[in-house]
């Protein structure tokens, strides 16, 4: 497995991945929400795990500053491709995140889980995470998620 980050030319095959995850969001919001990310945010990045040659996973890395905790890493729809499930990339890259959020002397390391991803919830426990708190949601438009 060959970690790295990606640039816009993998923009493709990120934006394939990223509707596994997303699959009420059509391709096209897909890529403009893509796009205008790494446009306006400089403190974001994607990590891509690539296994003979094809993208298998990947996350998004926000790296920032809160006043209630510091310096934070956030991971941020992490997505396995369905052929390489259980191949250890989900794995692979938290723990790449986790290196670069120590590397960056963030304080810790976040994410978001949608409440009925079970699966989920059991690897990010099994690496250390605990469930803090609760993530609040109130649309003000009507968008597509």
């Amino acid at each position: 497995m060959n970690l790295q980050i990606l640039s816009i030319s993998a923009m493709h095959d990120v934006i394939a991945l990223l509707c596994f995850l997303n699959p009420s969001v059509c391709e096209e919001t897909m890529r403009r929400r893509y796009e205008k990310i790494l446009r306006e945010y400089p403190n974001y990045r994607i990590l891509g795990a690539y296994i003979d040659g094809r993208l298998a996973g990947l996350t998004g890395i926000w790296h920032g500053t809160k006043i209630w905790c510091g310096d934070y890493m956030e991971i941020d729809n992490l997505v396995v491709h369905p052929d390489f499930r259980k191949r250890g990339v989900a794995t692979a890259l938290i723990e790449k995140v986790e290196a670069i959020a120590r590397e960056k002397k963030c304080n810790i390391l976040v994410l978001d889980s949608y409440t009925n991803n079970h699966p989920s919830h059991r690897l990010y426990q099994r690496l250390g995470c605990e469930i803090w708190g609760f993530h609040f949601v109130k649309p003000l438009v009507e968008f597509e998620h």
